[in-house]
């Protein structure tokens, strides 16, 4: 569906039978309540605790294709290796919004007690932790950082992944991810950049958003809204 298209579905969709008496909707309006209903689709789809049939990310076909205009791959960010910190920061892309799966570059030697840029090179996952308990796990033997598993916080616009200087020093981020979708905007003909099978269900939650905002108790669905962000 184009923009236009959107817009009349929202239209037609708020109409009582023979009557217009939801008319007076700003374009601006109508692409607010769209752009909102867009973004609650994705997060209903990419976890499984809000997804409706508690499916969630990848579950089926149909969520696959639900998200997969979004899914960019293999972004990179890299830097020189460094054996001095404990840490590296990696910058997030800017169009960021969820992460898939984050994997980390590095050189490392098994049989050396010092390792640089002239070892070989290998790519391991990234285990993410929370903050409250990353420098804990730094210090116990068996869970702290390694080149099987490094870990790593995820913090403002950065990753941090922590090194072992002496087996493994960081070099490249791989990272795959959700990005932002663009807005919706008639103004502009900006289209919804989701997949097209999706646009009906978006369409259908924004004419439910409305209705709701402006004539029905809400309570009851916030209350429930937020049990599940």
């Amino acid at each position: 569906m184009t923009v236009q298209e959107m817009h009349f579905a929202v239209d037609q969709g708020l109409q009582k039978v023979a009557s217009s008496v939801y008319d007076y909707f700003l374009p601006e309006e109508i692409d607010f309540w769209l752009n909102r209903s867009q973004e609650r689709y994705i997060k209903h789809r990419l976890f499984e605790r809000t997804d409706p049939k508690k499916i969630g990310f990848e579950g089926n076909v149909k969520r696959m294709d639900d998200l997969r205009m979004l899914i960019n791959v293999d972004y990179q960010d890299q830097v020189v290796p460094n054996a001095t910190p404990d840490f590296i920061d990696f910058d997030l892309p800017i169009d960021y919004m969820f992460m898939i799966n984050a994997r980390v570059g590095m050189h490392t030697d098994s049989y050396s007690t010092t390792v640089d840029a002239t070892d070989p090179e290998i790519v391991r996952e990234v285990r993410i932790v929370e903050q409250d308990k990353v420098y804990a796990l730094q210090q116990n033997p068996f869970a702290k950082s390694k080149a099987e598993f490094p870990i790593g916080v995820v913090y403002e616009d950065e990753v941090r992944v922590f090194q072992d200087n002496e087996r493994f020093i960081l070099k490249t981020l791989f990272l795959d991810y959700l990005r932002q979708p663009v807005d919706i905007t008639l103004a502009t003909s900006v289209n919804c950049e989701l997949a097209e099978h999706t646009h009906h269900e978006i369409v259908d939650l924004a004419v439910k958003s409305i209705i709701e905002a402006i004539e029905s108790p809400r309570y009851q669905t916030t209350s429930i809204e937020q049990q599940q962000s």
